[in-house]
């Protein structure tokens, strides 16, 4: 990849498709940066919790809503912005979310980055399996890493997070309980996917099985970087 011009790259797919640990993987392999949508939209309420579009976007986050559009474009363009001074590959898991964002986002994106090295990669899994895998997901309190039970296999509630040394808490997410889940889900179909749907007319495309193992779905992205 050194050879190569800074690409950015998006992972976008259903809730558990694997995004987030495609995402560090390309990181901690390959020197992609990563964007955190959740991870920026964290930071805002903990750095900014009076701001009124903070307070906006709290009641719509914990209601398993999607975030105002503007309000999330800004963040992101704001953070993509920062990334690319680095001059490194940045990596998107699960952004944008909806129309608004990509239709404002991705003219930046092509400023920097050019149209040509600007790829999506979908992850497609099974709504069953989406279920599934929320039922059973772990993060970490702190840094919200996804405890991934291939590598993990004994953790459980309460544990020190065993991925970086954060010292955090294996925790469930209320977002990941079922009531929540179907809002989430709902959010996905009516505002989401339909970003996947434009992106993939605009941009480099690839769909992926991601009802394959972890390393299989890396090899199967890397092959098109």
């Amino acid at each position: 990849m050194n050879n190569k011009k800074p690409q950015l790259i998006m992972l976008m797919g259903f809730i558990t498709s694997g995004k987030d640990t495609q995402a560090k993987i390309l990181n901690e392999r390959k020197g992609f940066s990563r964007i955190r949508t959740s991870k920026i939209i964290r930071n805002k309420f903990m750095t900014y919790p009076d701001n009124p579009d903070v307070i906006l976007a709290k009641k719509q986050y914990y209601k398993g809503d999607l975030i105002e559009p503007k309000i999330v474009a800004e963040w992101v363009l704001d953070a993509t912005n920062e990334k690319y001074k680095s001059g490194n590959s940045i990596v998107f898991s699960g952004s944008p979310r909806t129309l608004y964002e990509a239709k404002n986002e991705l003219p930046e994106f092509i400023k920097l980055y050019g149209k040509e090295n600007i790829k999506l990669f979908f992850i497609d899994i099974t709504e069953e399996e989406a279920r599934k895998r929320t039922n059973e997901r772990l993060v970490c309190d702190k840094c919200m890493e996804v405890i991934r039970p291939d590598k993990y296999p004994d953790a459980k509630i309460e544990d020190e997070c065993p991925t970086n040394g954060c010292k955090g808490k294996i925790i469930k997410r209320t977002l990941d309980d079922s009531e929540i889940f179907e809002v989430r889900l709902k959010e996905y179909y009516n505002r989401t996917y339909p970003v996947i749907e434009y992106l993939k007319n605009k941009v480099k495309f690839y769909k992926v099985n991601g009802m394959n193992d972890i390393e299989s779905i890396h090899k199967e992205i890397s092959k098109n970087l």
